[in-house]
């Protein structure tokens, strides 16, 4: 049993996940496992920009995977500070 957390409203993931398309052009893929899916799907809803949903198959995800779905950023990575 998964202890009760606090969340951010599904409307504030939507505002960054536009802000991450729109001014670093990078696709949004969702995450989480199986008891997330609810949630994912709620801030996908809010979203105006389309994004690639794992939600539920968590387990799946590999960087090639994650490569596949965003190949024209592959590689470009922003600088450690």
């Amino acid at each position: 049993m998964r202890c009760a957390t606090k969340r951010r409203p599904a409307k504030r993931y939507a505002a960054l996940a536009h802000r991450i398309i729109d001014e670093m052009g990078y696709r949004v893929v969702a995450i989480g496992d199986s008891a997330q899916i609810q949630q994912v799907h709620s801030v996908k809803r809010q979203m105006k920009h389309h994004s690639i949903d794992f939600a539920g198959h968590a387990r799946r995800l590999s960087h090639r995977a994650l490569a596949r779905a965003n190949p024209q950023k592959r590689g470009n990575r922003p600088p450690c500070r």
